[in-house]
């Protein structure tokens, strides 16, 4: 049974992070849990902390749920975004890629020669193939266990051995 106003949370895939409030009062499946608000003044908490990345993560962490499948994933994009810490050697990674057709944007974290050769990527704006576990957590992608297998030259640009005869 649940009341009018109980927040209702998906316990079969949480990390679709679907949640919804009751309209009703009535009786709902066994694979939502149902949380009914202690006090008027938790309804516009729990809501919003329900579906985080946190509480999902820590749900997760205990219960028997059906975990999310991670795929072994093999694309090529363009680095879109950088980001590190000054005393970081890991770095944080935006690729621009397709996914089932359409663009996505996967984050990733990076090791620091796969961060540098990634910020050589950017500055050339060349297309980077990367392999790792794609997963889906809640609206965004991540790219968890990543490596980047290869920078793809542009034909205009000078090779690495070419640059090396240069100097």
């Amino acid at each position: 049974m649940l009341g009018r106003g109980g927040v209702l949370v998906g316990e079969l895939w949480p990390c679709f992070h679907k949640v919804g409030v009751a309209p009703t009062s009535g009786v709902c499946s066994t694979d939502i849990v149902v949380i009914p608000p202690s006090q008027p003044s938790s309804f516009g908490f729990l809501p919003g902390h329900v579906p985080s990345v946190e509480f999902v993560d820590y749900t997760e962490a205990g219960c028997m749920c059906t975990r999310m499948q991670r795929t072994r994933w093999l694309a090529v994009g363009l680095v879109q975004r950088l980001t590190r810490d000054e005393m970081d050697t890991d770095g944080t990674v935006t690729l621009r890629t397709s996914i089932d057709g359409s663009n996505q944007s996967v984050v990733t974290v990076l090791p620091q020669s796969d961060y540098h050769r990634a910020t050589e990527a950017h500055k050339t704006k060349a297309p980077v193939v990367m392999r790792g576990d794609l997963e889906r957590a809640g609206q965004r992608w991540r790219l968890l266990n990543p490596s980047i297998e290869d920078v793809i030259a542009s034909d205009d640009a000078p090779s690495d051995a070419e640059r090396r005869l240069d100097s």
